[in-house]
């Protein structure tokens, strides 16, 4: 840590304490030593929280209290953490009409060769990674699938297939890879469902993995299991409950609900059709119901609106005391109602008047159990 010498060289090493300031609000004791006419202060070591520049100081002292402080800097780097250290998976939503549609209440399949989301290898910044699908069997006995899917092995980019995908389960392992000599590799295990024409009824919550599942045509009850899943419905009524992911109202008039306490859930919505306000009413019945949305605390949800191009980051957020008439353009009426707050926006570029047959650009949204909303509680499109 630092070298001294002394004005008596035939003091014992002993005769000396150091203490040594690292810089970073803690400090420790030296260990002095002598040799060759020189005194050093070493120490067992120290670990920084954070990589930077520290001044670092050590204070010598005799046993007569002559004293003496060495000074000197220290830059830490960030540690290597050898290759990828997890996987997250970002849900395309600009492709999900293309990937289930068109359905109209009919769609038993995934469209061949569409996008479905990205995953994304967490390490070190200047890690190159790729990406791939592996084969071979899971704890549960369960295949995994390399021939219904494709991965692009730079982007990380899933697409299904040369052909379509039909109703079923199917379970993937993806892995990213960290292009250096020694190549490490991480891989997540991911389930995806496919559901079928008719209502359908899946309960995911045994399983640890996350799952990626489209409900398609029919009224279909989709519930989340312990990790972080992304579910879509279809042209139906559907019901999706998720304690933690991403739920796509995607037509009909949907229940979307963040089940418990605890992790997150993001409200996602592609166009104004999946939750349209009823034309040719003055009080247009309610299209999607949120229960459950958490807008305070550790606990954050959030309505994704990105994907729809009309509603911008520049819109304008009004609470109401009375049911609208006309909202503007890019402009968001929020109107507390019993038991909670009814989301009317606009995403056309004019006015529009809620209930008229031309109203084709407003959205309607009922969220259950809380009493307002703001814009921080919204993602918009940029």
């Amino acid at each position: 840590v630092g070298a001294f010498t002394d004005g008596a060289p035939g003091d014992n090493a002993g005769d000396f304490t150091a203490a040594i300031d690292w810089g970073d609000g803690t400090t420790s004791a030296g260990t002095v030593t002598y040799n060759g006419g020189v005194y050093s202060v070493s120490s067992a070591g120290h670990a920084y929280a954070q990589a930077g520049s520290y001044v670092v100081s050590v204070a010598v002292r005799d046993d007569g209290a002559s004293s003496a402080t060495i000074t000197g800097a220290a830059s830490i780097q960030s540690a290597d953490i050898e290759g990828p250290v997890s996987l997250g998976f970002a849900m395309d939503l600009t492709n999900l009409a293309a990937l289930i549609g068109p359905d109209t209440g009919t769609q038993n399949h995934l469209n061949f060769s569409t996008s479905m989301g990205t995953f994304t290898a967490v390490g070190d910044s200047d890690d190159t990674f790729t990406y791939s699908l592996g084969s071979g069997v899971d704890g549960g006995g369960h295949s995994y699938d390399t021939t219904h899917f494709s991965m692009n092995s730079s982007t990380g980019a899933l697409s299904t297939g040369a052909a379509t995908v039909s109703a079923g389960t199917y379970y993937l392992d993806v892995v990213a890879t960290d292009s250096d000599a020694t190549a490490h590799q991480t891989s997540q295990e991911v389930e995806v469902y496919v559901g079928s024409s008719g209502g359908d009824t899946q309960n995911f919550s045994g399983s640890s993995v996350p799952v990626i599942a489209y409900g398609l045509g029919g009224a279909d009850s989709l519930t989340g299991g312990s990790s972080y899943d992304y579910f879509s419905g279809g042209a139906g009524n559907d019901a999706l409950y998720a304690s933690n992911g991403v739920l796509v109202g995607n037509g009909g008039a949907d229940s979307l609900t963040h089940v418990g306490a605890t992790g997150s859930v993001t409200f996602s919505y592609v166009s104004v059709a999946d939750s349209q306000a009823a034309h040719g009413s003055s009080h247009p019945a309610v299209a999607d119901t949120i229960n459950g949305f958490v807008a305070s605390g550790s606990v954050h949800d959030y309505f994704d609106l990105t994907a729809i191009a009309g509603l911008n980051q520049s819109a304008t957020f009004n609470m109401v005391s009375s049911l609208p008439t006309t909202i503007a353009a890019d402009t968001f009426d929020l109107l507390t109602v019993a038991g909670g707050v009814d989301i009317y926006a606009n995403a056309g570029t004019v006015a529009e008047t809620i209930g008229a047959a031309n109203a084709n650009d407003v959205m309607l949204i009922h969220v259950t159990g809380v009493s307002s909303l703001t814009s921080s509680d919204f993602n918009l499109h940029a």
